[in-house]
């Protein structure tokens, strides 16, 4: 489903686009519920990632992936993640 190869330069919603989905840039911003201008910071590295949960939700919900698949391709493992 991958329109080309992704690296680990790119940041992990880029690489979770192009390998889950076959959307643009654009549409995959526009169905997260992101900052085109942020999610581009983000890509390039030049700010912090900070999402809601409700736009991690549909991340997950866009490329078809669990929570835990997710939070696997950050480096975090959920057995980390404190309860409240």
């Amino acid at each position: 489903m991958s329109k080309r190869k992704s690296s680990n330069e790119d940041w992990v919603l880029e690489t979770l686009r192009l390998d889950y989905t076959n959307l643009t840039q654009d549409e995959f911003i526009v169905k997260c519920g992101l900052s085109r201008t942020t999610y581009q910071r983000w890509v390039r590295g030049k700010s912090s990632p900070r999402l809601t949960p409700e736009q991690i939700a549909n991340v997950c919900r866009i490329c078809r992936i669990s929570f835990n698949t997710f939070f696997t391709k950050l480096g975090i493992s959920i057995a980390e993640i404190p309860e409240k």
